[in-house]
């Protein structure tokens, strides 16, 4: 797993006031009210610094100039010399990047919570809304800049909810994509953004599904993500393998657990299992 992944995950899970046992969903009696947010994320509590979000959008573009270390060095300045970095990574494809991911994970949700087994289950209200009712969910892409100006594209939600005794809690859902170059040919920027509006579809459809699994209990299992099955597998970013709780399967990806009450979900062919014990 890359240094800066850890770092943005681990960076999201302080700013949520995560703790360190997992958040389970309680059993929900009446219709589940859940919102899907068009929220910005905030540039003071949820960005890195450094990173660029994209104006209007829910896109953010982190890791140009190599580490984290030139904000640390430099201070102030170093920031915003990053930040400038960043933000021009995009510049040259940046309309394609004005985007919003409410409308797309609105469907998505409204899909998948008619489906068996949640629709059995629960009845949903599935609103467009900025308003923590029972669920609160919230799109997001980033992009992470490699030193070769490739892109490494992961979408995330974040799930905010209230348990049966009012308290909040929060998770994260991260769908990993390929690893493209941000502009250019063959690129996700490249042919009105093709590419990453097919990994939109995909990575939000998939996130999707692994939320009401997880509503359910497929994924939770009962908070106990240490004593899951441990897997290894072939990140695209990394050299070597690395191991991680197995939380559920399904035909064409996997789920699994790396941080705190971070789920993330895997293509099995781009990221294949090697072994599982």
């Amino acid at each position: 797993m890359s240094k800066l992944l850890i770092f943005v995950t681990y960076s999201l899970i302080l700013s949520l006031a995560g703790c360190s046992s997992v958040a389970i969903y309680p059993v929900y009696k009446d219709t589940v009210k859940v919102s899907i947010s068009a929220e910005a994320l905030s540039s003071w509590s949820e960005v890195p610094a450094g990173a660029s979000l994209v104006e209007d959008s829910q896109v953010i573009v982190t890791g140009r100039g190599g580490t984290n270390e030139l904000p640390i060095l430099l201070g102030i300045v170093g920031i915003a010399i990053q930040k400038g970095l960043n933000s021009s990574s995009i510049s040259d494809a940046k309309q394609n990047y004005k985007i919003k991911f409410d409308s797309e994970f609105y469907e998505a949700f409204q899909r998948n919570s008619s489906r068996q087994p949640y629709a059995s289950r629960y009845k949903f209200s599935i609103l467009k809304s900025n308003k923590l009712e029972d669920i609160w969910l919230r799109p997001a892409a980033w992009f992470l800049i490699k030193d070769n100006s490739q892109a490494f594209l992961l979408f995330q939600v974040v799930a905010r909810f209230i348990d049966e005794s009012g308290n909040k809690h929060s998770k994260m859902y991260w769908s990993r994509n390929e690893i493209l170059p941000l502009s250019g040919s063959g690129g996700w920027s490249d042919d009105n953004a093709k590419l990453f509006k097919q990994a939109t579809s995909r990575s939000l459809e998939r996130i999707a599904q692994v939320i009401l699994l997880d509503m359910v209990g497929e994924c939770s299992k009962e908070g106990q993500y240490d004593k899951q099955p441990q897997i290894q597998w072939k990140p695209l970013d990394e050299d070597k393998p690395i191991k991680s709780n197995l939380l559920c399967e399904q035909p064409d990806y996997f789920v699994t657990n790396m941080w705190g009450n971070s789920v993330v979900v895997v293509d099995r062919v781009l990221e294949p299992i090697i072994s599982k014990n």
